[in-house]
């Protein structure tokens, strides 16, 4: 496997070489060191989460307990709590429903590997999930005592997640595309796995690397251009798809 060297163009937003980002057929994954060793081995594998399932459910029944729930708020699009939206992960994964994720641009491939993302979007409920027994545990210490010992391995993983190096992973699809999905949102996601033989390369974010201050808007359009302009993925994606109808 290639390693490519860190070398951020603001032009491209891109941060490998140009003869691997223009080839259409390639797509990259960003995350964490941690799982370096399980994606060079085995590659990416779908419904296989961040953690293990079984302490995550812990975790769920914990949060949903009355002396932790009340710290538990609801959130986002679908006003759910953290709870429900871990349970809502672990059934599509249980019912073999998660899709793999990648992004046609390596510049937002990188940005995926920080902060509350880092290692696998599915960990940032765990690092929220830290932060209302953290919370919680201001108010009321002695409930430090009601906090399994699974859910603690949980936070472990998530702090030495975070403690890892960044790493981008570069994916060189090939012409059947059986599963390959170009969302609305211009992710790519896959419906099966990654063999380790097209995982080509891949490369070490720096420490130093924070989160671009390129507009959005920018980076939206960069990301339509490639995909859907020139014979991008987006529209060879389209053209399997039609084919094979």
């Amino acid at each position: 496997m290639k390693v490519f060297p860190f070398s951020l163009d603001n032009i491209n937003l891109e941060i490998v070489p140009h003869d691997i980002w223009s080839n259409p057929m390639i797509v990259f994954h960003g995350t964490s060191v941690y799982h370096s060793a399980s994606i060079e081995e085995k590659g990416f594998i779908v419904n296989s989460p961040p953690y293990e399932i079984e302490k995550a459910k812990i975790l769920v029944n914990t949060l949903i307990n009355n002396d932790f729930a009340i710290y538990d708020e609801k959130k986002g699009l679908f006003n759910w709590t953290t709870a429900l939206r871990i349970k809502h992960y672990l059934d599509s994964i249980e019912n073999e429903g998660f899709r793999l994720s990648f992004s046609p641009l390596s510049l937002v491939a990188a940005q995926y590997t920080l902060s509350e993302t880092k290692g696998g979007q599915a960990l940032r409920d765990i690092r929220v999930a830290k932060q209302i027994f953290e919370t919680a545990l201001q108010q009321d210490f002695s409930l430090q005592e009601k906090i399994p010992n699974e859910v603690k391995q949980l936070f472990d993983l998530v702090s030495e997640i975070d403690n890892s190096d960044s790493v981008v992973y570069v994916i060189q699809l090939t012409d059947d595309l059986k599963g390959i999905e170009c969302d609305m949102n211009n992710v790519i996601y896959s419906k099966r796995s990654i063999p380790k033989e097209l995982v080509i390369g891949k490369v070490i974010v720096p420490s130093s690397f924070v989160q671009n201050t390129i507009d959005k808007k920018l980076i939206d359009c960069r990301i339509k251009t490639k995909l859907h302009t020139n014979r991008g993925l987006g529209i060879k994606i389209w053209e399997y798809s039609e084919n094979a109808q």
